[in-house]
């Protein structure tokens, strides 16, 4: 099984990845490792990225949230909790507890 964490920028798919990971005891890998340094400083510049780039920062929040398409049969999750609820959570939708 591979689970995909998604979401805009700032909204903790890393600390709930590493944490879901960590629990499972499975391999976690964070996408923004693949991001080449031209991406990182055009981000860093507040210069949006083009589809074949993806990284982003907290300035571009607005126009993720516009254009994020939430697949139909996806496990969605209140991220406003703690991450420990939210990985608890993801955990029983998926019966991997």
């Amino acid at each position: 099984m591979i689970i995909l964490v998604m979401g805009v920028t700032g909204a903790g798919k890393t600390t709930i990845g590493s944490l879901l990971a960590q629990q499972l005891d499975w391999e976690f890998v964070d996408a923004d490792s693949f991001h080449s340094p031209e991406n990182v400083e055009k981000i860093r510049q507040g210069i949006a990225l083009s589809d074949g780039d993806h990284f982003a920062t907290e300035k571009l929040l607005a126009s993720q949230f516009e254009t994020l398409e939430e697949p139909e049969d996806a496990v969605s999750v209140d991220v406003s909790r703690d991450p420990e609820e939210i990985v608890a959570e993801i955990r029983r939708k998926l019966a991997l507890i």
